[in-house]
């Protein structure tokens, strides 16, 4: 009996024991917490100031409910940084969630700004934040940022094409108790792209960020002192006397270092690791020099002159080049560039030959206006014209006139002279048409009848012998190869059309394109890269790509933002976050070569983020 109850003691135990097991890997859950971070006491004006609020272990929360505050504009973000977590220690599973519901505050000038509770429903409890105040504080830029637009030359006439620049003067940081100076690499990565207004030099960053290429910096000396020097370039076609559009709205917005410290973080690439301890947003307007646009002088201007603007050539052709009266002849005028200049051949318009009184008194011209078309540096107009009589002997010289800038007159070029052999038309009276043989006229031009009464055989039949295989039907049958050769037109017009739509869709989709290739680029660089910081350039490059972001315009922190919005591993950030931060320390001064580990390391973040889910950025950047 004694040892009867032992053993239902003992299976009890491990029931128990089994039961227990059981339970905790059912798991159980972390208690729902709701926290704020009200963001910096101190900001600046313009620039946003966030409040968050951090949400643990919850199902389901609504949109916060934003009071309205003079002077600011509050817009809410939605959430970010969402992330789950499952842990199983000593058998015990636990599941904990967080997320970040952001709120953006924006102070539209400098003062002290007081915002009341926020309120915000989790799981169906209200939560609120306390009130809370922060003050705004106008940047001052101090000559830190200097923009001007130029145009070295005289002059500019309307028409004209002008080449203009883009400068952009930037003070370069240094830290002294650091002996550090930011190079021009990192000073461009703090231009902020997006809050920049580029006007006419948008173009320009496109087409650089397509090559993955940035506009170069160097060091020259102003009055002010040394600062580097961006420039970019764009020409331009004025279409308006005075002043050219849109120039003077050009605004550059960047964040500026207000100091260096140590980083916490430490870094086999570096032996001396360092941060910003803050960024002050400045901007400025830009300066526009001498570009004002004069309208072009109505002293000397030729009777045939059309609005051409530059230094051109003109030729002249002709075919056929005998004819007869009133028979076209097809002429064809070349109108080049001698400057190269293709967009000024778009509006390029003909000389005027139906008002060409040399012209018009020896032949019939159409009034209808001319279309050319373009090919590289040459415009082709083509025109029917019809001699008038038989005493023309050839096509006169063609007068080609414009407006030389460079010499600031009006030029007129000739085109050589065409000979032409035209012979007199022939023509035929009604009673020549039907009389047969020599048979006289009829009186008054009738036509005879005498033959309607002949036997057939005597009339126009008997000048034909008339056989069974004339009037026996000719059924033949179409071949393979016959089929063959019709389906040639219509498929090389497909396969044309085809390439063309291909060619369009590809001038029209650049971002597509710029992102297709962006891995193939990005492992190519990273084979030749040995230092943190080509590393860290390769890698916001490939981000710029994949998001359609200009090249090289995100710091660190952008660059983890838009990667994280993709939905990538948290792994994967925390290691691109490392790579982003050594090449961007390896910026503040000389750097260390690193091995092909890391190079590869680097690669196969790119293969990673290549599965991401790019579309997201867009959706953001909207």
């Amino acid at each position: 009996m004694r040892r009867r109850s032992i053993s239902n003691r003992l299976a009890s135990t491990l029931l128990g024991v089994l039961a227990a097991g059981l339970l905790g890997f059912e798991g159980t859950a972390h208690a729902q917490s709701v926290s704020v971070d009200y963001g910096a006491e101190r900001t600046w004006a313009g620039e946003p100031n966030r409040v968050t609020f951090s949400v643990a272990n919850a199902t389901e929360y609504g949109e916060p409910v934003l009071p309205e505050v003079d002077g600011v504009t509050m817009r809410y973000l939605g959430a970010t940084n969402t992330a789950t977590s499952i842990t199983i220690i000593n058998g015990v599973r636990r599941e904990s969630s967080s997320v970040d519901l952001v709120i953006e505050i924006t102070p539209d000038g400098p003062g002290t700004f007081r915002i009341p509770s926020i309120a915000i429903d989790v799981d169906g409890r209200i939560h609120e934040s306390k009130p809370f105040a922060f003050t705004a504080i106008e940047p001052e830029n101090d000559g830190r940022l200097i923009v001007d637009i130029e145009r070295a030359g005289g002059p500019v006439y309307l028409g004209e094409p002008v080449d203009l620049v883009l400068r952009i003067w930037v003070r370069p940081f240094r830290s002294d108790e650091h002996e550090v100076t930011i190079n021009d690499s990192t000073t461009w990565r703090l231009i902020k792209h997006g809050d920049s207004d580029w006007g006419p030099f948008e173009e320009t960053l496109q087409e650089l960020a397509r090559s993955g290429r940035r506009p170069a910096g160097r060091l020259v000396n102003r009055a002010e002192g040394e600062y580097y020097l961006f420039e970019l370039t764009r020409q331009l076609r004025p279409t308006g006397i005075g002043s050219i559009d849109d120039l003077s709205d050009v605004e550059i917005a960047m964040s500026y270092p207000l100091g260096l410290t140590e980083s916490r973080s430490r870094s086999i690439f570096r032996r001396s690791e360092l941060e910003f301890t803050g960024l002050m947003p400045i901007t400025a307007r830009a300066e526009v020099r001498d570009i004002d646009v004069m309208p072009l002088p109505e002293e000397g201007r030729p009777e045939d002159f059309r609005g051409a603007v530059g230094d051109f050539i003109v030729r002249a052709g002709a075919r056929p080049t005998n004819v007869a009266v009133g028979d076209p002849i097809t002429l064809t005028l070349l109108v080049g560039s001698v400057d190269g200049d293709e967009t000024v051949l778009e509006t390029l318009r003909p000389p005027p030959l139906a008002d060409l009184p040399d012209l018009t008194s020896r032949f019939r011209i159409p009034k209808d206006p001319i279309a050319g078309e373009v090919e590289d540096t040459i415009k082709v107009f083509s025109q029917t014209l019809r001699p008038r009589s038989d005493e023309v002997t050839e096509i006169p010289p063609i007068p080609f006139s414009f407006f030389d800038p460079d010499s600031g007159s009006y030029r007129t070029v000739w085109t050589q002279a065409i000979p032409i052999r035209v012979s007199p038309a022939e023509t035929l009276a009604a009673s020549d048409i039907v009389r047969a043989g020599d048979a006289p006229a009829a009186a008054g031009g009738s036509i005879p009848t005498d033959d309607a009464d002949q036997p057939l055989e005597t009339g126009l039949r008997a000048n034909f012998a008339v056989s069974e295989d004339l009037l026996a039907v000719d059924r033949r049958t179409l071949g393979t190869t016959t089929y063959g050769l019709l389906a040639v037109p219509p498929v090389g017009f497909a396969a044309l059309a085809l390439l063309v739509a291909r060619r369009r869709w590809r001038e029209s989709h650049p971002d597509v394109l710029r992102a297709r290739g962006a891995r193939g680029r990005a492992l190519a660089r990273l084979r030749n890269e040995r230092s943190p910081a080509a590393i860290a350039e390769t890698l916001r490059s490939y981000v710029c790509d994949c998001s359609g972001r200009p090249a090289t315009s995100l710091t660190a922190s952008e660059t983890l933002a838009l990667v994280r919005s993709t939905g990538a591993d948290a792994s994967v950030l925390a290691g691109l976050d490392e790579l982003l931060k050594a090449g961007e320390r390896a910026g503040y001064g000389g750097e260390e070569a690193t091995g092909p580990d890391r190079c590869e390391e680097a690669a196969a973040f790119v293969r990673s983020l290549d599965r991401c889910d790019w579309s997201r950025t867009k959706e953001t950047a909207r």
